[in-house]
């Protein structure tokens, strides 16, 4: 078993990511997923969302940081409180997505917009 073998797409977020996409806008998602699941997860990617254009991967426990300087987006979406934090102390536009992760971080709820979906997310 793999966890991007049976990946169910959130809804919305197709729609959310081609609407983007076809705004103009250049498409990465950045990753902290291991490197034994890197190739199943650029299948699932490119097979759920083939508008998106690279993935980046960074070690498990690295920040994302030095990626974001590199690409420097737009827009920095992520549901990780270290991840958010990091963004913001960069400048960047952040929306953190509410899941299981973030739900004990109310504080960060002044600092940055929260979503329930990316869907839910204008740009």
């Amino acid at each position: 078993f793999v966890m991007c073998d049976h990946v169910k797409v959130i809804p919305g977020a197709q729609e959310k990511i081609r609407e983007w996409y076809d705004k103009g806008y250049k498409l990465h998602i950045v990753t902290a997923r291991r490197e034994n699941i890197r190739q199943k997860t650029v299948e699932m990617v490119r097979q759920n969302f083939p508008e998106i254009d690279i993935v980046h991967f960074v070690g498990f426990d690295e920040s994302k940081k030095e990626v974001l300087e590199r690409i420097g987006p737009d827009l920095f979406v992520d549901d990780a409180p270290h991840n958010v934090l990091d963004g913001l102390s960069m400048g960047l536009n952040v929306a953190m997505i509410s899941n299981k992760y973030t739900a004990y971080n109310h504080h960060l709820r002044e600092k940055v917009k929260w979503y329930k979906a990316i869907g839910d997310i204008k740009v």
